[in-house]
């Protein structure tokens, strides 16, 4: 399927919005007056988040998905190469992995067959991925 970013605020909808991660100051470490330390906070089990990729020629979105409830794309692997890899390379904190539910695609919801054919016609992504629980 696709690649996508996150960490970031959650809304009133256990959704995390996607934004650069918190960049802390740590003081006081061993060696040293002051520190930089990237603070970055994996996404929470169940907790929804944003993943947007665009597609390119010649690259595939990358993930084998099941459309066994009828309502999402419940994720069953994620290649190495594609977008989504590239995507989860790029956000560690934040990757899309087996047993992953994709509940939306471009603002579509509710219906698997809709979700996986948006995957396949549009060019810009925009994924919402529920952890898995």
């Amino acid at each position: 399927m696709g690649a996508t970013c996150c960490s970031g605020a959650e809304n009133k909808d256990n959704h995390t919005e996607a934004k650069d991660p918190p960049v802390s100051v740590v003081a006081g470490l061993p060696g040293s007056t002051k520190a930089e330390e990237v603070v970055q906070k994996k996404v929470a089990s169940g907790q929804e988040f944003n993943v947007k990729v665009t597609k390119r020629a010649n690259v595939r979105l990358g993930v084998d998905v099941d459309l066994c409830d009828g309502t999402a794309l419940l994720v069953d692997k994620v290649s190495d190469d594609g977008l989504v890899s590239e995507w989860n390379k790029a956000n560690p904190h934040a990757q899309v992995e087996k047993g992953d539910k994709i509940v939306s695609v471009n603002g579509k919801r509710g219906d698997a067959d809709t979700l996986a054919q948006v995957c396949k016609t549009d060019d810009e992504l925009d994924l919402v991925v529920q952890k898995k629980v």
